[in-house]
């Protein structure tokens, strides 16, 4: 009893102030966000999401509205665009049947007009939008409002068209692009350090992996491949790959996954920031046994990576 009554409370008046003080500052973050920076400002790392929505529920909507005003008056606010873009294009929708005019493809003849002529002058920097077909524009800027998620039954009521007809646009004009992108990416992407990770998908009742190879710099794509293992063979087989584009990394970056030794040999192995920190508690529970001692390091092994300068985290690995 003695320790329940003289517990630390996780969400008391100093909480409630932090979050209120950085929800102030920008009033669309979540709880999320907010729990990162109400950490930095308080110097503690024992609170959560959830504590953070507590102290939200305590917090009065008047000083929010109030700077959500103001900030709007002054045009600094930054809105949701995936919304603001539906709710636009809502509005602008056709009725069911119409086509669109002025450029917009029609269902039938939508991916014919991505011939590569026509694909090569999109891709072409210098080259005047005049010379690019209307229509492969329109393509364009459909797959532009997809990849800003706005979905595919809005863009097909504003075309006229069924969502089905958008995604066969979009799929075709992504995979009609690609070699051309990807001749690009391997001319100039040299890759001597590389992030990669496999993720597994199921595809007809059968298992499989997606591998991914990631330039670290450019975080540009230099390798996909999709194979029904994960072991060694599988990632000798990716080595090889790369390889054969020239591209041989010095570094890779990877989740610890041990088959990746295999991947290309002699090449420096790094873990990735999060394996690294499970790494720390797994090795912390390995060598001490009371909670004082694993949770003292740990934490200040995790705090190691709360920032985006290199000097930083050198700084504090040191000390």
């Amino acid at each position: 009893m003695r320790a329940f009554v003289l517990r630390q409370r996780q969400v008391d008046a100093t909480v409630v102030e932090g979050v209120l003080a950085e929800l102030l500052q920008t009033p669309w973050a979540g709880p999320t966000e907010l729990l990162a920076r109400v950490q930095r400002r308080l110097g503690r790392q024992d609170l959560s999401v959830a504590n953070i929505e507590s102290a939200l529920a305590q917090i009065s909507c008047v000083p929010v509205l109030r700077t959500l005003r103001r900030q709007l008056a002054a045009g600094h606010v930054q809105s949701q665009e995936a919304w603001l873009l539906t709710e636009r294009l809502e509005s602008r929708a056709l009725p069911a049947g119409l086509d669109a005019s002025n450029g917009v493809p029609s269902s039938g003849c939508g991916m014919r007009l991505a011939d590569p002529t026509a694909l090569t002058a999109l891709v072409t920097p210098d080259l005047p939008m005049a010379e690019v077909p209307g229509s492969l524009c329109w393509l364009s800027f459909l797959m532009t409002l997809f990849s800003w998620n706005v979905p595919l039954s809005v863009l097909g009521r504003w075309c006229g068209v069924q969502k089905t007809t958008i995604l066969r646009w979009v799929l075709g004009l992504a995979m009609a692009l690609w070699p051309l992108v990807y001749q690009w990416i391997r001319a100039r992407v040299k890759a001597q350090m590389v992030y990669v990770d496999e993720k597994w998908l199921k595809i007809r009742g059968r298992w499989y992996y997606w591998f991914v190879v990631l330039d670290v710099p450019t975080e540009l794509p230099v390798l996909a491949a999709l194979l029904p293992s994960r072991g060694q063979w599988a990632c000798r087989w990716v080595g090889r790959q790369l390889r054969q584009l020239n591209n041989v990394p010095k570094v890779r970056i990877t989740d610890g996954l041990r088959a990746y030794a295999s991947l290309v040999p002699g090449a420096k192995h790094v873990w990735c920031h999060l394996q690294h920190q499970q790494g720390v508690t797994h090795w912390l529970q390995q060598h001490f046994k009371t909670d004082a001692e694993i949770n003292a390091p740990k934490l200040a092994m995790k705090r190691l990576l709360q920032t985006r300068e290199k000097r930083t985290v050198r700084r504090r690995l040191a000390r």
